[in-house]
């Protein structure tokens, strides 16, 4: 859009609800979540397959769904008991459509150390933040088995 088309942005969003991830475990991925970052257990339910396929789109779709909460945000975890045909996404992050969630520690390396029970290995190593407000900082992608990806960002001194 040309700059004299832009002009006051209308929106109806109120507010942000969740960040949803499919997991093949939400248990192990829910406890992860509570015991290594720190979030509180939320509801837990069970989603038909009329409900579920009119909302996703998936013909067939059943899900298994928990949320946990913390530092700010909702995440809901989802397991889909249905369909059959299930894929597995193998991306890296550089790939299109590749998503991450990010959220600040008081050490990578404590983090890592503790979340790698849950299947959770680093994806780079803590790189120290050269440029931008978290210079000084340091950063590293972790990965689970599921592929999912957070990073774990050390703020600058202040």
């Amino acid at each position: 859009m040309s700059e004299e088309g832009r002009g006051a942005v209308v929106t109806s969003v109120i507010g942000c609800g969740h960040f949803g991830l499919t997991v093949s475990d939400v248990e192990r991925t829910r406890d992860f979540f509570i015991e290594v970052l720190g979030f509180e257990a939320g509801a837990e339910v069970s989603l038909d397959a009329e409900f579920s396929s009119a909302v996703t789109g998936v013909a067939g779709a059943q899900i298994d769904a928990c949320f946990v909460q913390g530092h700010g945000i909702a995440v809901e975890l989802l397991s889909y008991r249905a369909p059959d045909d299930r894929g597995r996404l193998g991306g890296r992050s550089c790939d299109v459509g590749s998503a991450h969630l990010a959220f600040y520690v008081v050490s990578i390396e404590d983090v890592l150390d503790r979340a790698r029970p849950y299947g959770w290995s680093a994806g780079g190593v803590p790189t120290e933040i050269t440029v931008g407000p978290r210079a000084g900082g340091r950063a590293c992608y972790a990965v689970n088995h599921d592929g999912i990806t957070l990073e774990f960002v050390e703020l600058p001194a202040a």
